[in-house]
């Protein structure tokens, strides 16, 4: 994070709550390579690691007394090279541990108390044809909450 005093949108702020808690868990820590945002191009990132990628938000009209509000989602991506999906799903199975009706610290928003969830989950191989003696397994986790702007 920043500390940059957040207006507006909420989906970098609340991007970067959900990197803080998933980097500061030593065990999950210890389960992947890493968490990103974005993957490095110049090098290959060593599998397993999760990636938060697609985000956004609905105005929904979530927000109290004349405040901006919504819900925000992300994607919690998750890649393992595994032949198997075990590893992926214990993963993700942190993640969801960490995060599922939880309360973040969003700077600039107050999200409403415990409406962290994760609205869908889905694990799958994903085949590379130009890597035909690699298998690859990819779960995906769709995060929700609901959020409103804070005035100072």
């Amino acid at each position: 994070m920043s500390g940059i005093a957040y207006h507006g949108s909420p989906v970098s702020p609340f991007s970067d709550a959900l990197l803080a808690t998933l980097k500061g868990d030593a065990t999950l820590m210890g389960m992947v390579h890493g968490v990103f945002t974005a993957l490095p191009q110049s090098t290959t990132t060593t599998m397993p690691y999760v990636v938060l990628t697609r985000a956004g938000t609905n105005a929904g009209g979530y927000g109290a007394m004349g405040l901006e509000g919504g819900r925000v989602w992300m994607n919690v991506d998750v890649w393992s090279e595994k032949n198997s999906p075990y590893e992926t799903e214990q993963i993700l199975s942190r993640i969801r541990y960490l995060l599922q009706r939880g309360t973040l610290t969003v700077p600039g928003f107050s999200m409403m108390a415990h409406s962290l969830a994760c609205d869908e989950e889905t694990v799958m191989p994903d085949y590379d044809p130009d890597m035909p003696t690699r298998s690859l397994f990819h779960g995906v986790q769709f995060w929700v909450c609901l959020i409103e702007e804070t005035k100072p």
